[in-house]
């Protein structure tokens, strides 16, 4: 797959975006006391994270 540097403005902005579409209650958990609730929260994260590369490493590969 193709990915930006990762320290590019565009590769940032995608991760906070993915960040930023996780429930709040997901983000809200990653400062639970309850380690087992917060290491949850963090998969969660990691997975809509993952997820949004995917879908624009995906897009990069269109035909224009």
């Amino acid at each position: 797959m193709f990915f930006e540097s990762p320290s590019s403005p565009a590769t940032a902005s995608l991760i906070a975006a993915a960040i930023m579409s996780t429930s709040h209650v997901t983000r809200l958990a990653l400062s639970s006391d309850d380690e087992q609730v917060r290491d949850r929260a963090a998969a969660d994260i990691a997975q809509a994270i993952i997820t949004r590369l995917e879908l624009d490493a995906r897009q990069l590969k269109l035909a224009l």
